[in-house]
């Protein structure tokens, strides 16, 4: 969570915002599995953690809590745009730490989604319901549990989760390539332009405290 207040992102012009930067991936997946487009967004979220009434302007050991805070960060890294002795709290930004928002798609679908930067796990899950059962799934030990009305569940697991981001990244890049040989993409763009939409109606929302009507924000998209 600090390291979005230590590098770039923390400042909206740069990023689109910080569901634009972390979550567009989790609005790609949506419109994978949801028929239809998103019609409406709103959304509530604030900065209620890393507030400029604690820590230092410099991450060291002259900050009082410096012991026991858990956002210290002594790691090098080689190709991160992270400053680790920027103080989370102290730093100019205007993104939020966490963030929920609710949405319809144009098939009568409705979405929770809810993200935070501070809790004491970092995972993602899924939980899809449905007429006869539901879907659950979670990024930290790669199950997806399949739970039908009256049957037994049935856990499925990927074959292969080795690698960053649990494997994904191989399989995108796999898929790359396939593609550059006259493969056909499994995703299409138009997921990904409109995951990023997703987002950027949802801080509007958040900002203007309304509704957010995608056929007026991105008519095209109709």
């Amino acid at each position: 969570a600090a390291k979005i207040f230590r590098r770039w992102h923390r400042f909206s012009k740069y990023s689109g915002g910080f569901l634009n930067t972390k979550c567009s991936h989790d609005m790609d997946m949506l419109n994978q599995f949801i028929p239809g487009v998103p019609r409406y967004i709103s959304s509530f979220g604030s900065n209620t953690i890393f507030k400029a009434d604690r820590g230092k302007s410099v991450c060291d050991d002259a900050c009082a809590e410096y012991k026991t805070c858990r956002f210290i960060d002594t790691n090098k890294y080689e190709f991160s745009t992270a400053d680790v002795t920027l103080c989370p709290y102290q730093v100019e930004s205007d993104i939020v730490d966490h963030q929920v928002v609710s949405m319809e798609f144009d098939s009568g679908i409705t979405v929770v989604f809810s993200v935070t930067m501070h809790s004491d796990k970092g995972n993602r899950h899924v939980r899809i319901h449905g007429e006869k059962g539901s879907i659950e799934a979670q990024f930290s030990d790669q199950k997806v549990c399949l739970m039908k009305t009256g049957e037994p569940d049935v856990v499925f697991l990927p074959d292969d989760t080795k690698g960053s981001h649990g494997g994904g990244d191989k399989v995108l890049c796999e898929g790359f390539i396939d593609c550059i040989n006259g493969g056909v993409p499994e995703n299409q763009l138009r997921d990904g332009v409109t995951a990023s939409i997703m987002a950027l109606a949802a801080d509007e929302s958040r900002k203007s405290g309304k509704v957010i009507d995608l056929t007026v924000f991105a008519d095209y998209m109709y």
